[in-house]
């Protein structure tokens, strides 16, 4: 999709949405040109540091969450 139909299917959702959506949007929109992120490379040290038992609980709480809210 070329970047002008894009834009303008941007603009033509986010006219339909409430004053609050707006909002939402415009922070979602705000943090996603600022968020630069992290190579992997650098991430790595962090590997194996979450203990078995609270990956067991996040799993847990990710799969009983996962659909919700929609």
């Amino acid at each position: 999709m070329a970047n002008v139909a894009i834009d303008g299917e941007i603009r033509a959702q986010v006219g339909r949405l409430s004053l609050e959506q707006k909002s939402k949007v415009l922070f979602f929109a705000q943090s996603l040109s600022k968020s630069k992120g992290q190579a992997g490379k650098e991430l790595i040290r962090f590997g194996g540091t979450i203990n078995p038992e609270d990956l067991g609980t996040m799993t847990e709480v990710i799969r009983e969450g996962c659909g919700q809210g929609r």
